[in-house]
């Protein structure tokens, strides 16, 4: 406030993440990027802030996780919410929307957000 040339960001409502709001997440997309989610849960519960949210997306699998056939790792529900208890943080919202297309096909995610 007051400074020059500085605009204060948005807050956003992260109880409840939508398709929206996971757009402009920094990590959205990111996590397709790792296979086992260990490492960087826990280094988020580590970092976040008292309330602090970690936003994220995963292509949806029908168990543990794997490289899918578009190259990106697949993570299932179960897996997340165990990975996530692990490292000691709380699923605060995991909703199921569709990402994008692959081959005609819709790709869901989860679309979650833990604390």
């Amino acid at each position: 406030r007051g400074r020059v040339g500085v605009r204060e960001a948005p807050r956003l409502n992260l109880e409840r993440p939508n398709i929206e709001r996971r757009r402009n997440s920094p990590a959205y997309g990111s996590v397709a990027q790792v296979g086992a989610c260990d490492g960087v849960f826990e280094e988020s519960a580590r970092v976040l802030k008292p309330h602090g949210r970690l936003v994220f997306t995963l292509e949806e699998a029908a168990s543990d996780f794997g490289l899918g056939a578009g190259g990106r790792f697949k993570h299932s529900e179960a897996y997340m919410r165990d990975a996530a208890r692990a490292a000691g943080l709380d699923v605060v919202a995991c909703d199921r929307e569709p990402m994008r297309s692959q081959r005609g096909e819709p790709v869901v995610a989860l679309v979650c957000a833990l604390g």
